[in-house]
């Protein structure tokens, strides 16, 4: 069973595939963590809660500030984070939480706690799967009294490590515009690491993710890991505390953030997602791969491959018209495209970057016509069209923001606050706000033929105040603006499921498991710098599934306009191949021969998509050794796989290592084909070797510098 109680021993033990989590009820009534980590045969084997051996081998119990309570609050000697931070009416800050009742159901599992003195209740949830090892944790705090209750903090969940451990290692994904998910590893020495975003985009700062690890490598030795599947502030802490037990808590970021509850009132706290493999840190993101892939991605395209996509964005930005589109159309279906997709500059009066943001109407002057004669043409030849749209966002030349700058988020009495691109941050707190966003969509997608929408949003959130901007009277405006978005892509996936949607924020700075559930592709980064990009791609994999990995143009112009490099076309079409290849060209003043060259490359891909989009994803060699760089893809019945191999700084014309593939059966065997190159005379032949060969032996690849790669498809015999 996934959840089982056992009555006698006040035990709750949940399975989810290979992963197990063991709490107790103490008998003072506290719900105690025993234990998270592989699977264990025997209950005895598992450690005790309430019970302590002193130095001198005497037995006795731990006093109540050391306990690893399921979810602490604040109060009663707890000095590490709280889950929950209580402030009653009489003054009382802080309450003691102990069991109440619990209700299992198949896969779920529901604790009860309640406060000794007070009416309060906090309900733990717990989901586990059968086919993931992964266990979903959110908590719901209510006020059953008759006054009001100030949540100081509510966290999702607080987690434990073994106890009496030093040799701990904490990753997380630090980041900033064009420089996403740094993977950045270190020791935990006593004290508190704090990963949390302040500025209302949920990788900004850094990706609401951590994986502990005593040692692990990429694809082997122990890993636990944690997300939390929400867009906004988050925080988590990861603390290894004087009483020598590493607590994690994760949740919704306490800064600027203190919830009021009426009697009656109840607050949900987002899920929490946290697992466990002794598969080093590939085989934690293959998990979370499969988990999305399985329960989080829209169900339309979460089995089926994404289309190649043309968007003209790198080459032109807003230059754009209908003349010119139109035109564009024909070489985007020479190339291969399957999907064309008209960027920013289409509305309003739009000239420059942020003109008019928020009037969601054509703009007459480039498209006389409107829309619509352009979407004929994309669909005449075969392609799906695709627009883009800021929709949260407003400026102050918009007639929109004329009309209600009451729906902006400001202070009355101060200045509002211009970042360089003039934009301002639209209210979603409020309903009206949100249902007015939907509704501009829903006309779009009702009056032409849209079958992608590239959402964007590219300005942090500040002044996030009461004067007339949040409608509880407290600030709570921060949470009810995700809940609200969330509310609006739930609405357009149930009226147009088979809408993709991109989740592109300043390129990927809401890569996040909470949008995944709505948006079937992902913007990786505004950086599209291969080299770069290689390094974005490894940071992403923790946290993604490679398949959403999207931008506006993978094999676009050069030099690049993040480092001035001019990588070949080859290696930029190969950096693309890496999830869903996307080309942002201006293809009529092409030469020839790289308009074919760019079509060989999209033939190419359409080859290997299934195997890159749908199979498992490992990183052989990191990029972040300096040299080169190999990434892996395997269907899952392991008869096809993908090879990438890239060169990033060869010198002396070095010699790589046989590269070892992984994820392939040991005794089969495998063809091994070399996918030349566009300007590439011959293939490299290979003799059939089995997996285990493979695995063991490898293969010899030579690169010749820098900006070399080679792709291989192995296949079985």
């Amino acid at each position: 069973m996934a959840v089982q109680y056992i009555n006698e021993k006040k035990l709750f033990v949940l399975t989810s595939n290979e992963l197990m989590y063991v709490f107790e009820i103490t008998p003072d009534g506290y719900p105690v963590n025993l234990y998270y980590g592989r699977e264990l045969k025997d209950f005895n084997d598992l450690p005790m809660g309430d019970i302590y051996f002193f130095r001198n081998g005497t037995e006795g119990r731990i006093p109540d500030d050391s306990l690893r309570r399921e979810y602490t609050a604040n109060g009663n000697g707890i000095y590490y984070e709280a889950s929950a931070e209580p402030v009653f009416d009489d003054g009382i800050r802080g309450c003691e939480l102990v069991y109440k009742t619990h209700f299992v159901k198949n896969n779920s599992l529901e604790v009860v706690l309640e406060d000794k003195i007070h009416s309060l209740e906090v309900s733990l949830h717990y989901q586990t799967y059968d086919d993931a090892n992964i266990i979903e944790r959110y908590s719901l705090i209510k006020n059953n009294g008759c006054g009001n209750v100030v949540l100081k903090n509510a966290a999702s969940a607080t987690i434990y490590m073994e106890d009496f451990n030093k040799d701990y290692y904490l990753t997380s994904l630090p980041g900033n515009w064009a420089s996403e998910y740094a993977v950045t590893r270190q020791k935990i020495n006593t004290g508190k690491y704090v990963l949390e975003t302040r500025n209302g985009y949920c990788n900004s700062q850094v990706a609401p993710y951590f994986a502990i690890d005593r040692g692990a490598s990429e694809n082997d030795g122990e890993v636990w890991f944690g997300l939390l599947e929400w867009c906004g502030n988050h925080k988590i802490t990861v603390e290894h505390t004087n009483f020598e037990t590493t607590v994690i808590n994760a949740g919704i970021n306490n800064y600027d953030f203190n919830p009021i509850l009426k009697t009656g009132q109840s607050f949900e706290t987002p899920a929490f997602k946290f697992g466990y493999t002794d598969g080093g840190f590939g085989g934690a993101s293959r998990i979370i791969h499969d988990y999305q892939r399985n329960y989080i991605l829209p169900k339309a395209y979460s089995e089926s491959t994404l289309p190649v996509l043309y968007n003209a964005w790198a080459a032109f930005e807003l230059d754009i018209n209908e003349q010119k589109l139109i035109s564009l159309a024909d070489y985007a279906k020479e190339i291969g495209a399957e999907l064309f997709v008209v960027d920013d500059g289409w509305y309003g009066n739009s000239t420059t970057i942020d003109c008019d943001l928020g009037d969601w109407v054509v703009n007459k002057t480039k498209f006389p016509n409107g829309l619509q004669p352009l979407i004929k043409k994309v669909n005449d030849l075969g392609m799906k069209f695709g627009l883009w749209i800021e929709p949260e966002m407003v400026a102050k030349t918009s007639d929109l923001y004329k009309q209600r700058p009451d729906w902006v988020f400001g202070y009355e009495k101060y200045p509002q606050y211009e970042n360089w691109h003039g934009r301002y941050v639209l209210n979603l707190a409020k309903n009206e706000v949100a249902d007015y966003i939907f509704d501009v969509i829903d006309k779009l997608l009702q009056k032409y033929n849209i079958e992608y929408l590239k959402w964007d949003s590219n300005r942090y959130m500040c002044q996030v105040g009461n004067d007339g901007n949040d409608v509880t009277g407290t600030n709570e405006a921060w949470y009810l603006y995700f809940k609200n978005l969330y509310g609006i892509f739930e609405r357009i996936n149930k009226k147009y499921p088979y809408v993709i949607i991109e989740n592109c924020a300043s390129g990927g700075l809401r890569a996040n498991m909470s949008l995944a559930k709505y948006c079937s592709r992902i913007n990786r980064s505004d950086n599209q710098d291969p080299r770069d990009a290689l390094i974005l791609h490894h940071g992403f994999s923790f946290i993604m599934n490679p398949k959403l990995a999207g931008g506006g143009g993978h094999i676009s112009k050069v030099p690049n306009g993040i480092n001035g490099r001019c990588a070949p076309l080859r290696y930029r079409a190969h950096m693309g191949m890496l999830g869903s290849l996307a080309i942002g060209y201006d293809l009529r003043n092409a030469p020839e021969d790289e308009i074919n060259q760019i079509a060989y490359y999209v033939t190419q891909f359409k080859q290997i998509r299934e195997i890159v989009q749908l199979g498992d994803f490992y990183t052989v060699q990191a990029p972040e050794n300096g040299e080169y760089c190999v990434y892996q893809y395997v269907s899952k019945d392991k008869k096809r796989s993908v090879l990438f191999v890239f060169g990033i700084n060869l010198s002396f014309r070095k010699f790589l290592p046989n590269i070892k593939t992984l994820g392939l059966s040991d005794d089969r065997v495998y063809n091994i084909k070399h996918l030349k190159a566009a300007d590439q005379p011959e293939e490299l032949i290979f003799k059939p070797m089995s997996g285990n060969g493979l695995k063991r032996i490898g293969l010899r690849v030579n690169l010749t510098g820098d900006y070399d790669s080679k792709l291989f498809l192995i296949q079985e015999e």
